[in-house]
């Protein structure tokens, strides 16, 4: 309704000139179809944001074949905090660089699998083109 207003005065103006053009574009069904309606965000997604990434985290991925927690840990997480319990060896230093190499490499071999799968899938339906 305000840019309708502005777009008016530029050109043409007349005495009550604002409350008539309100008055029309309320009446005016195009008008009202064309607003869009905004949502508000309720304003407590962020509590919810730890719960949607440990699900994210903990579920099981075509890609990797496994969790990504599960595939950087080595093991299944058991509960939403996890903590290293009182006595477990600490990975420190060159080993956890190791450690944690030989798992990324691992994780890209299944992505690499993942790969040649969808390509084969994609290439069975694909024709060649000639010109």
């Amino acid at each position: 309704s305000m840019k309708m207003y502005h777009d008016l005065k530029q050109h043409f103006w007349w005495s009550g000139m604002k409350r008539d053009e309100a008055m029309f574009v309320s009446r005016c069904l195009i008008c009202q179809q064309v607003k869009i309606e905004h949502q508000q965000a309720s304003g407590n997604w962020d509590d919810y944001i730890c719960l949607v990434e440990f699900a994210y985290n903990n579920s099981w991925h075509a890609s990797i074949k496994c969790a990504p927690f599960e595939m950087l840990y080595g093991r299944k997480c058991r509960a939403s905090i996890c903590w290293d319990q009182v006595g477990k060896r600490v990975i420190e230093g060159p080993e956890m660089i190791e450690v944690t190499n030989e798992k990324v490499a691992v994780a890209k071999e299944k992505l690499k699998e993942a790969r040649t799968h969808q390509k084969g899938y994609a290439d069975k339906n694909r024709k060649s083109l000639e010109f």
